[in-house]
């Protein structure tokens, strides 16, 4: 989170999602706070080369399309 002066408010500005050994980060790429975390997150662990945009995550093939929507493809089917 980092205060907006615009707003006068806290905004979230990130967050990270996890189970078992897969992990999702979501965040504003314009902001330094933002930044600064994902780079000291990814500096303390060994982590194979992140994917971006189209990741698997919990066996689902997610891919988000330009427009910010996302399609799920599972091997055994596509989630409805």
């Amino acid at each position: 989170m980092e205060w907006s002066e615009e707003t006068q408010s806290w905004e979230v500005v990130g967050l990270c999602a996890a189970h078992m050994g897969d992990f999702i980060f979501a965040g504003d790429d314009r902001s330094a706070t933002w930044r600064r975390a994902v780079s000291q997150i990814y500096d303390c662990f060994l982590w194979p080369p992140w994917e971006v945009d189209s990741f698997t995550h919990c066996g689902v093939r997610t891919t988000q399309m330009d427009k910010g929507g996302f399609v799920y493809f599972r091997p055994f089917g596509i989630l409805q």
